[in-house]
């Protein structure tokens, strides 16, 4: 077992015992009261024994997601992922996701034609442009209107963009709606 100690800016934190994986395996207090916790294979804490004897454990799903915790009087308090990318996903957000996902611009990705996507790969070759399309005489406010134009900015805005498998979910959402 090891034995390590890092201090804050205060000078203060409690030693740490770690075994020779370094896995945290307890906690010491100032006062010398211990803490000690137990984890699996994944390093993923699955007991904590308090100084006064009060048991906390944890529990798993098979993607390693919490989805569990008790407490030292027997209360369970459960976890579940909240499903709201799956259920409730709208173009706007779908289109969020995929300008992270992937890369491109929002101007972009708003031109793109379901014939640009084959297989993983999108090919982005035109773009969205926005214009003044009326002004208000009495207020000055103007009223923007969009194209899409059948060409790229630049030249290097005609390029092939790799779609990850992790996101290919969201094309069929996009083709869904």
């Amino acid at each position: 077992m090891l034995l390590l100690s890092v201090r804050d800016s205060a000078l203060f934190a409690p030693p740490k015992m770690y075994d020779r994986e370094y896995s945290l395996l307890q906690v010491i207090s100032p006062s010398g009261n211990t803490m000690d916790i137990t984890m699996d294979d994944e390093f993923r804490i699955t007991q904590i024994v308090q100084p006064d004897g009060g048991t906390w454990t944890y529990e798993y799903d098979e993607a390693g997601d919490l989805v569990s915790a008790t407490n030292p009087a027997g209360n369970e308090r459960r976890y579940s992922k909240i499903d709201y990318m799956e259920n409730k996903l709208d173009m706007v957000n779908i289109g969020l996701l995929l300008i992270f996902a992937i890369g491109i611009r929002v101007g972009e990705l708003a031109a793109v034609k379901p014939e640009d996507i084959n297989g993983n790969m999108m090919h982005v070759q035109r773009t969205e442009i926005c214009y003044v399309a009326e002004v208000d005489a009495k207020t000055g406010k103007t009223t923007n209107a969009y194209d899409i134009e059948e060409y790229p900015k630049s030249e290097a805005g005609d390029r092939y963009v790799v779609i990850p498998d992790e996101s290919m979910w969201l094309i069929k959402r996009a083709r869904e709606h």
